[in-house]
């Protein structure tokens, strides 16, 4: 009998630190799934609370200056891939369909009138596709996922229009895109709807929080940061990428991912300043906003053939059209 008890104790205290371990993972994948985003924010707060009020805040050229630091600090000891194409060709392979068909974006069969990231969406879109593709999951499931939520036939193109659509027919979307971590997901969605309905009152623009922010963009940074849960520097840099078509205070922006991927498939460029001469001279348009479009779809390509490790395929490519 003592036999008996003593191994259902056993079995009891394995159930137990088997318990214990899933949770452990379960807290891990949050973790990533925010980037780490939500404590950096944390900590960002608990720096300022004993920083000197007098403090100087940082400026434009102080935020473009610190971008351009990490770009140069990732791509230091890597040089770009020798490449018989000119950047020319290069460049405009980047802003073809071909392209985009290399990362399986333009499906035939999908049923979906949006296609991202070809297709453009509003600065509080890209706040929640953002979101999105910040998520521990391929860029497949977040672009099939911000594809569904945008269709047209949804019209979700304001927070009032989110929160009218309500947080079923949100977390139905996400269900019907076979989106990971759905419910928490749809929370983070409605919540942004929220805080851009009651901070930044509600238009699509989001320009209360351009305002707020004096249209700096490290203080546009830090305001995103502090005020939508889960937002971390990495999760602004893919919104800066997209929103600077609409923001000319952003433009041009290139994280450190997108010019390490610019590096790989052979353009010779160490930050945004040089990658947006090499695709004006590309493209040859004198139009400022079709221009700061063009270099934002050559970011977003660099980016995900990036992830998808296909950067170094794209002079084949180049070569089969």
């Amino acid at each position: 009998m003592e036999k008996h008890e003593k191994r259902s104790t056993e079995q009891v205290e394995a159930e137990n630190e088997q318990a214990q371990e899933e949770t452990r993972k379960e807290e891990l994948v949050d973790k990533q799934e925010d980037g780490g985003d939500e404590s950096a924010g944390k900590q960002e707060e608990q720096k300022q609370e004993v920083e000197p009020t007098s403090k100087k805040r940082k400026t434009k050229s102080t935020e473009t200056a610190e971008v351009k630091q990490t770009a140069r600090r990732m791509t230091r000891n890597s040089k770009p891939k020798p490449s018989s194409r000119g950047p020319k060709e290069i460049i405009q392979f980047l802003l073809s369909d071909k392209a985009l068909e290399m990362l399986d974006q333009l499906e035939s069969g999908e049923d979906t009138d949006f296609h991202f990231p070809r297709d453009r969406l509003n600065p509080f879109q890209e706040l929640i596709a953002a979101c999105m593709v910040s998520k521990p999951f391929s860029h497949r499931v977040a672009t099939r996922a911000i594809n569904d939520l945008f269709r047209k036939t949804h019209s979700l193109q304001s927070p009032g229009d989110v929160l009218q659509f309500g947080h079923d027919k949100v977390l139905e979307s996400l269900h019907h895109s076979k989106t990971l971590h759905k419910d928490k997901t749809t929370g983070q969605i409605i919540g942004i709807a929220e805080v851009c309905q009651s901070a930044f009152d509600g238009p699509s623009t989001l320009a209360s929080l351009r305002d707020q922010a004096s249209h700096d963009p490290a203080k546009e940074r830090d305001l995103i940061i502090h005020s939508f849960k889960g937002y971390g520097p990495k999760t602004v840099d893919i919104f800066f990428r997209r929103v600077q078509v609409d923001w000319d205070e952003i433009y041009p922006f290139a994280d450190a991912a997108s010019i390490k991927a610019a590096r790989e498939v052979g353009l010779d460029v160490d930050d945004a300043d040089e990658l947006k001469k090499v695709v004006d001279e590309a493209i040859e348009e004198k139009d400022d906003e079709k221009k700061r479009l063009a270099f934002a779809r050559v970011v977003d390509m660099l980016v995900y053939l990036g992830l998808e490790k296909k950067a170094e395929q794209v002079e084949s490519q180049i070569e089969s059209t």
